[in-house]
């Protein structure tokens, strides 16, 4: 499956984000019942093309995340982070009392990402939008028109951040007794099946950055990770089939 594309390191979410849409309307009007059972059957029917935005969903870098989030409402965002998604054939659903952990690097990051957007950026739109409406016609008054958009996209990401604030668990790896088991923060040290080593380092679902392996603990590697210990072979079901990783080394670190 190739629904999306990495594209100038940016995923490029094609006719699959219309489609995962209309899939969560039904859900969320009752169109469709949502015993395991029929929900199976109807899963299967609507293809694996949802299951793959879903998984894939959840490992978006933060900037894409943001401007998904910037065409669609606050509730069609939140009915896409509950609706379920597969992992190694089974069916997960995020519960709405699902923990939003994060470490204390990332949580600090969303704390200034808030503080620069309702303290800085916001008066400014604000200044730019007052100035602009004094000037005449509106409807052809770019400046206008500019800042008011501007200004829905910001205080639609200070909605998001302060409920994911809200919902924050911090939790310090440094803090951690001594362990070879794999759970969040972890930084993992995985031999992969094409015989490539990796480490990885297992973050909240704000702080994914794939250049420096961060990985969401919700995200599928993640998932086969945890529990697991050192020296642990897990199996990963990805579309091209079953990968064998070897766990090489679990440490407890700074997470930067």
């Amino acid at each position: 499956m190739h629904d999306a594309a990495a594209v100038n390191g940016r995923w490029e979410l094609n006719g699959i984000f219309k489609n995962s849409l209309k899939f969560a309307y039904l859900i969320n009007k009752g169109r469709l019942k949502t015993g395991i059972v029929d929900f199976q059957t109807t899963f299967a029917a609507f293809s694996s093309r949802w299951i793959w935005f879903c998984n894939q969903y959840r490992q978006l870098e933060p900037s894409v995340l943001r401007t998904v989030e910037s065409v669609i409402s606050m509730q069609q965002f939140e009915v896409l982070l509950k609706l379920p998604y597969i992992l190694n054939n089974q069916i997960y659903i995020m519960s709405t009392e699902t923990k939003n952990y994060i470490t204390p690097v990332g949580w600090q990051a969303l704390k200034d990402e808030l503080y620069q957007l309702v303290n800085k950026e916001r008066p400014e739109i604000v200044q730019i939008v007052n100035w602009a409406a004094s000037n005449g016609d509106r409807s052809e008054n770019g400046d206008y028109l500019y800042g008011k958009r501007r200004m829905r996209e910001i205080d639609r990401r200070i909605r998001f951040l302060t409920k994911r604030l809200e919902a924050a668990v911090v939790v310090d790896p440094e803090l951690r007794e001594a362990t070879d088991q794999v759970f969040f923060g972890a930084t993992v040290g995985l031999l992969r099946g094409d015989g490539r080593e990796q480490t990885v380092k297992i973050v909240g679902v704000d702080e994914i950055d794939t250049a420096q392996n961060k990985i969401s603990w919700i995200s599928p590697l993640a998932r086969c990770l945890i529990k697991a210990r050192e020296g642990d072979e897990v199996i990963l079901n990805t579309p091209e089939g079953r990968e064998e990783i070897e766990i090489l080394s679990v440490e407890y670190i700074r997470i930067d």
